[in-house]
């Protein structure tokens, strides 16, 4: 019992750098959930296939990766992909290649692991951007998507 207590509080921890602040959308999948980003429910709607997609979160510290990462994918012919940017040059660098993409609304905590990785290294860091993957996959899976989370240098 310990054991499954002390991993419900790592889980819970893994969104505290995110401002720790739960969101409530009602049931998944509902209305009450497109409104709460209509932004992220129109770019979903349009990439989605099935409300089906696979997402990669990437900023500039893996651009070559993610150049890999989408190659391989439109080379395979898949086109439900998106890439959550968190960064400006990245951003661009997806843009500039027809890639699907979403930046989270600006918030301070998102930008600064986003952009720097923060002022973290090693595990913390690892642990911060854990955090920010589970809050961007929620927002998705409220929307009612199904997603296949994807690191960039998976190929």
């Amino acid at each position: 019992m310990e054991l499954a207590e002390q991993e419900r509080e790592h889980a819970q921890e893994q969104c505290m750098p995110l401002g720790g602040n739960s969101i409530k959308a009602g049931n998944f999948g509902t209305d009450n959930a497109s409104r709460m980003n209509p932004r992220l429910s129109k770019i979903l709607s349009q990439v989605s296939i099935n409300k089906e997609l696979i997402v990669a979160l990437a900023n500039s510290e893996v651009k070559l990766m993610l150049e890999v990462w989408f190659n391989s994918i439109q080379t395979v012919g898949i086109r439900n992909y998106l890439v959550v940017v968190l960064d400006d040059e990245v951003e661009e660098f997806c843009r500039f290649n027809g890639v699907p993409v979403y930046r989270t609304d600006q918030n301070a905590n998102v930008d600064t692991i986003g952009n720097t990785g923060g002022s973290h290294t090693g595990s913390e860091l690892k642990f911060r951007l854990s955090g920010l993957k589970f809050r961007i996959l929620q927002e998705f899976l409220q929307l009612g998507y199904r997603v296949l989370l994807s690191d960039t240098d998976i190929i």
